[in-house]
């Protein structure tokens, strides 16, 4: 860490919070930062996890931070990195963010020629966060297994592994859902995000499983395109516009 750092911004690797550097404590090695967002709120994290970001210029009056990403109309990601005191270097980022291709370097005051041809995304790192996969437990739905058909399941992460085990809906509680033949399938992580990304796999609220309860809907159910009618159906059951399910 350098001491004009201590002026910069910062990224704490274990909250994903980012943000500007508000003080520093090297006797208890902890660091307060002021969370982006209109209540600038402040965070208390430890210095081992802090990654500080320093600015480097502005793009249309938009301060530009290393390791910031930009995308350009036709969908190309390039992260921007800082690589000496006075130059940044675009690295062309493939749907993972994972740099394929060295840019062109340019001067840090040279950035605001961007300005026409690029949009600013977000952080590297916060993008990266939202890949994760972190969460226990989560019901979703999916047409992936069943052509034409919706079925629900449970999606259970295994975090060691990096694997999602997708295992059909057959109990809720002790209701046995009736014809209901078991299924299990075994996506890696990387493949659980891709089909959530292209809604082959939607995660859904759980509530939608009350519904199988009450015995409105089986948890597979015939998509019926009717270009004729006027009947909603609700995205989570299947079921028609009075269910019980809280989203839509």
């Amino acid at each position: 860490m350098k001491l004009n750092q201590l002026n910069g911004f910062v990224f704490d690797s274990e909250s994903g919070v980012i943000g500007e550097v508000a003080g520093v404590d090297f006797i208890k090695q902890t660091i307060s930062i002021i969370e982006d967002g209109e209540d600038e709120k402040v965070i208390l994290a430890k210095l081992a996890n802090a990654i500080f970001l320093e600015e480097v210029g502005a793009i249309g009056g938009t301060i530009v931070i290393n390791h910031d990403v930009v995308e350009t109309p036709d969908g190309k990601m390039y992260e921007i990195v800082l690589v000496d005191s006075n130059k940044v270097q675009l690295h062309l980022l493939d749907k993972k963010l994972n740099r394929i291709e060295a840019g062109d370097i340019i001067a840090k005051t040279d950035l605001h020629v961007l300005e026409p041809y690029v949009e600013l995304v977000d952080n590297i790192y916060l993008l990266k966060l939202e890949d994760k996969v972190d969460f226990n437990i989560k019901v979703v739905r999916t047409q992936l297994f069943h052509e034409n058909e919706i079925a629900f399941f449970y999606a259970c992460n295994n975090v060691e592994k990096e694997e999602i085990d997708l295992i059909k809906v057959v109990f809720v509680g002790h209701h046995l859902i009736k014809e209901e033949l078991y299924e299990r399938f075994t996506l890696t992580h990387e493949e659980y995000l891709n089909h959530i990304e292209n809604k082959s796999i939607i995660e859904t609220d759980p509530s939608a499983l009350i519904a199988l309860m009450n015995g409105k809907k089986s948890p597979i159910e015939k998509v019926v395109e009717n270009t004729d009618t006027d009947t909603d159906y609700c995205e989570d059951c299947g079921g028609e516009f009075d269910c019980d399910c809280r989203e839509w």
